[in-house]
């Protein structure tokens, strides 16, 4: 998914969730789950937790982006 900010710059959103292995993310998730425990807001258990990353797109994936929109038009 390509984000832009007020300022036109694009970014590439990255979820945490989606690339690293549960192992490696289970403990962050807990951490964030057990803040929300000790401030007292309580949560259904179908509420999810997401950990977005937003990374700016470099000159050549902007171009490469815009030119593949392009080529999905026609």
């Amino acid at each position: 998914m390509l984000v832009t900010s007020m300022y036109s710059t694009e970014y590439k959103e990255i979820n945490l969730f989606e690339i690293a292995p549960e192992d490696e993310h289970s403990h962050i998730a807990n951490k964030v789950w057990e803040a929300f425990d000790r401030a007292g807001i309580k949560l259904s258990q179908d509420a999810e937790l997401s950990i977005k990353v937003y990374e700016p797109i470099t000159e050549e994936e902007v171009s490469h982006t815009h030119t593949r929109r392009d080529l999905d038009l026609l």
